[in-house]
């Protein structure tokens, strides 16, 4: 019958804890090393502190043996115990008894006399006339009294228990040829197992990293080699610290050594998107999967972005169009006057800012832009760009299949929203009580990020006047002012007049500047159900259901 480890240890903690054999001598209550293996096999090595434990078993029963059986059966188990222990491998459970020999008899009439009459040795060795000798040796032990005589059997008799019950358990942690094959055998097949895993891995990743630096090469190293430092930053940033870590958890900076030059002389320069992104990182924001940190300062960094924060925004022409390109095939004459067939972008409209330029000439989602200033373009946006604020242009364009050309005047949109990232950033810097720590500060900053149109710096307000904290209780500074629901309303309907709010390239790339927050809708809701900082109105709380239904259709990551 086979025997699980779990049945062995039961079967030995029963042995310790049987209390009917009157092992007087040899119980844990009285044997030191039996208590204490007992209890590291319940706390630590079962298996191996198990053997150390009928070891110690054996070792108190040797001092009660005299007879050369009882001496073989027990000495043999003995050493099965010290062979499985050491088969176990290091560290033992009981490293004193590898090299301890038995005390044999030296417990059965008295003190050691037993050894000192040679007990042990001509008993160990004596076949034939060992009775004899155990009836001299027991005369020498007791003095040759009855009292004396009695005593001795008595002891004698529970050495002679333990060693016929110990004789059964040592085939229970002693395996068979065959178990000991076949554990074998599953060690082999795990171990080559973890060797494939291994491989597998490893060529994985050497893979992985092949694949990693083929395309920061063409998608990166190549594409921006001009030199120049917006190209070293959409090496560095866009590439490096986004793209690549993101999408292949590989760690490319050692393809662009230079990187920390670059980004240092671009902060000098006063560059607003290198200098937003390293300083965030600095006070413990913008990270992604590695720690690209240019070992600014904390006090240099808060320095940096109140700098950026305070700085005037940038303007760009503007258009104020959404769009999908969408190609065409058009015939016209080449260079010989004949008629070829050539393939064009064309521009179909999926939204149109009230206000903006397009939508003073009646552009309308679904119209479709043919042609820039009667000249079909490959790249609208870069088309734009190259014009100014204020310049006249011509727009071909088809709405409801029909063709119209109207002229408009490009108006203008700040260029970058940088300096409310940086507020955004500081806010959020000071909100937090493992960093800033400092509630005046952090309303500041949310204010005027506010101010400056950023809608989840809005709803940030809104919390904090409803609730006198905004993020998490247990991370986040609590405001001391008095709560202000009818405030809270005025922000939450401010942080949604604008819908179509342009998410900043320092949020989409590390989750920690301004956009639009759609959680305002929910707390709407809420309000004109219940009445709170407002009038109660159930029409109110479904036209804001309907208003987030409708950015969710439109923004369905949001």
């Amino acid at each position: 019958m086979k025997v699980t480890l779990l049945q062995k240890i039961i079967f030995f903690l029963l042995i310790f804890h049987f209390q009917n054999l009157s092992f007087a001598q040899c119980t844990p209550a009285k044997e030191p090393d039996m208590q204490k293996y007992l209890e590291k096999t319940q706390n630590q090595d079962a298996q191996g502190c198990s053997q150390c434990g009928m070891l110690a078993l054996y070792f108190c029963s040797a001092r009660y043996c005299v007879t050369s059986e009882d001496i073989s059966k027990v000495g043999t188990m003995i050493q099965a115990c010290k062979t499985n222990i050491i088969n176990m491998g290091q560290p033992y459970c009981c490293p004193e008894y590898i090299n301890k020999e038995p005390q044999w008899g030296i417990s059965a009439g008295g003190t050691s006399a037993a050894a000192k009459s040679g007990l042990g040795s001509s008993v160990a060795t004596t076949n034939n006339d060992g009775t004899g000798q155990l009836i001299n040796a027991i005369n020498t032990l007791t003095g040759g009294s009855n009292a004396g005589i009695n005593e001795y059997a008595k002891n004698y008799a529970q050495g002679q228990q333990i060693a016929d019950v110990a004789t059964g358990v040592i085939d229970l942690f002693t395996p068979s040829p065959e178990e000991k094959a076949r554990k074998e055998k599953a060690r082999l097949e795990a171990e080559e197992r973890a060797a494939e895993y291994r491989r597998a891995e490893l060529q994985r990743q050497m893979e992985n990293e092949k694949n990693a630096k083929q395309d920061f090469k063409s998608s990166y190293l190549d594409r921006f080699k001009s030199g120049s430092e917006q190209d070293k930053s959409n090496i560095v940033v866009y590439g490096m610290d986004y793209y690549i870590s993101d999408k292949y958890s590989y760690d490319s900076s050692a393809m662009v050594p230079e990187w920390k030059k670059w980004m240092t002389e671009s902060i000098t320069n006063n560059n607003k998107f290198t200098t937003t992104v390293f300083a965030g990182k600095a006070l413990g924001f913008n990270y992604n999967k590695f720690n690209y940190n240019l070992d600014i300062s904390k006090e240099e960094a808060i320095r940096l972005l109140e700098k950026t924060a305070n700085s005037e925004p940038e303007y760009a022409p503007y258009f104020g169009i959404s769009y999908d390109v969408v190609k065409k095939t058009i015939k016209e004459k080449n260079s010989k006057k004949k008629i070829v067939s050539k393939e064009v972008n064309t521009f179909l409209l999926s939204y149109v800012d009230e206000g903006s330029a397009a939508h003073k000439i009646d552009l309308k989602a679904n119209d479709k832009i043919l042609k820039i200033n009667n000249v079909y373009v490959d790249d609208l946006f870069k088309k734009i760009q190259t014009l100014k604020i204020g310049d006249k242009i011509d727009v071909t364009y088809l709405q409801n299949d029909k063709e119209f050309t109207k002229s408009l005047v490009l108006g203008s949109k700040v260029k970058d929203v940088y300096n409310i990232d940086a507020m955004v950033l500081l806010a959020n810097y000071y909100n937090t009580k493992a960093k800033g720590n400092n509630p005046e500060k952090a309303l500041y900053y949310f204010t005027k990020a506010a101010e400056n149109g950023s809608p989840n710096a809005m709803y940030a307000l809104a919390q904090i006047y409803q609730d006198n904290f905004y993020g998490d209780k247990k991370t986040n500074v609590k405001f001391k002012f008095k709560k202000n629901d009818a405030f809270a309303h005025e922000w939450y309907l401010k942080s949604i007049g604008n819908p179509n709010y342009e998410t900043s390239t320092i949020h989409n790339l590390y989750k920690n500047g301004t956009y639009f927050e759609p959680k305002s809708y929910d707390e709407l809701i809420t309000m004109y159900k219940k009445g709170i900082g407002c009038e109660k109105n159930a029409a109110k709380a479904d036209e804001m259901d309907a208003l987030k239904k409708i950015y969710l259709s439109k923004h369905p990551q949001s």
